[in-house]
């Protein structure tokens, strides 16, 4: 056959070839579509047979492809196309279509190897960027999907399972200030239960949802505070248990701060502690404090110090019943001692001042101006 000849015969085979489209991968967090970048509309300058038996065909633009085409005049086999643009492509056709192993390179410096279906990233592959990100792991239809390794430019690290695209399923994922997770994934957000390791030494252990700590778990502190409990939006919400490095222990509401709100009760190893209601943080309202020394008070409490109507016992001295402010007893009390007396009267800063009456168990009374602790009569 002359050359003329066979020149003729393989036009139509070069022209088929103009239909083929590379594609283009998006941000690998995010679907990917596929991009032709090719649109060659000349027609071949020449189509000749190689050593290899291979057909090389060289378009009008520059681009060229070399290879095998079947009785369709598809490209069909191994085969190297080049774009005019510099993107590469060199691998398994079938019917036309880049299909089975291969490998592809872009001008950018992006670089994809491994298997491809129907134009498209499907099967295995490893798509690497020139930013350093990259992913290692299953494809289907141009988008991460399945099990793979993503590297971020940021240098962020994923391993687990993918759906369309995003992080699906189980996964782990460390930070680039070292921060890291461990747990269940939807739809690219944290979703489920999860471990999460803060670079400060914070772990948590429990509940997301839609990316955020809400629900169900526990927090441990460098320090070896421990809060497990009820969450929402990354803050204590709900009910929950404290406990601090020194076995304090907090139970009750909590809200954002680790701050009791409404009831609860603290308990210490020295046999101190509290129930009653509790305001960002601190007692308010009616509660009873107990002390290390066996003494307790129950009545009303303001931003944690006593102060209204309560009684204060102190076993084998005495009782008090009456007003505070303060944290003292401050106005009309009664103070009963265990000796028997009882005095009656107006209290200041804890002591006895102004009108009061003192009443003696042989029935003795005095009457009198009391100052700062002195009765009528100096003492």
């Amino acid at each position: 056959m002359s050359a003329s000849a066979l020149r003729n015969s393989l036009a139509p085979l070069a022209l088929l070839c103009l239909l083929l489209a590379i594609p283009d991968i998006a941000d690998a967090q995010d679907s990917a579509s596929a991009d032709s970048g090719d649109g060659q509309e000349q027609p071949p300058v020449v189509g000749l047979p190689n050593p290899t038996g291979d057909v090389e065909v060289q378009y009008a633009d520059g681009s060229k492809f070399v290879g095998r085409f079947n009785a369709e005049g598809l490209q069909h086999g191994f085969g190297k196309y080049e774009s005019k643009d510099g993107t590469i492509y060199e691998g398994q056709w079938k019917d036309g279509k880049r299909d089975g192993r291969g490998e592809m390179r872009w001008a950018d410096g992006r670089m994809y190897i491994g298997d491809f279906k129907d134009n498209m990233f499907h099967g295995r592959g490893k798509l690497e960027r020139p930013d350093n990100s990259s992913y290692d792991g299953d494809w289907r239809e141009n988008q991460r999907w399945g099990s793979g390794i993503n590297r971020g430019a940021d240098g962020s690290e994923y391993v687990g399972q993918f759906e369309a695209g995003l992080h699906h399923g189980t996964g782990q994922i460390t930070y680039p200030n070292g921060d890291h997770y461990t747990g269940r994934w939807t739809q690219g957000r944290k979703d489920g239960n999860g471990k999460y390791s803060f670079a400060d030494g914070r772990v948590y252990d429990g509940a997301f949802v839609n990316g955020e700590i809400t629900g169900k778990g526990k927090m441990t502190f460098l320090d070896g505070t421990i809060y497990e409990g009820q969450w929402s939006a990354g803050q204590p919400d709900g009910e929950g248990e404290l406990r601090t490095p020194s076995n304090v222990v907090l139970r009750g509401e909590f809200s954002e701060g680790f701050l009791l709100e409404g009831p609860g009760s603290r308990e210490a190893p020295d046999g101190s502690g509290f129930v009653g209601e509790w305001k960002d943080g601190k007692p308010d309202g009616n509660g009873r404090e107990s002390y290390p020394d066996g003494s307790w008070y129950e009545g009303d409490f303001a931003s944690g110090l006593r102060a209204g109507s309560g009684r204060y016992v102190k076993d084998g001295e005495f009782t008090y019943d009456g007003a505070w402010e303060n944290d003292q007893m401050h106005g009309f009390g009664v103070l009963t001692f265990a000796t028997g007396e009882v005095f009656e009267g107006l209290f200041k800063d804890g002591q006895r001042h102004g009108q009061g009456k003192l009443k003696y168990p042989n029935g003795t009374e005095i009457t009198g101006l009391w100052n700062e602790g002195k009765s009528p009569f100096g003492q």
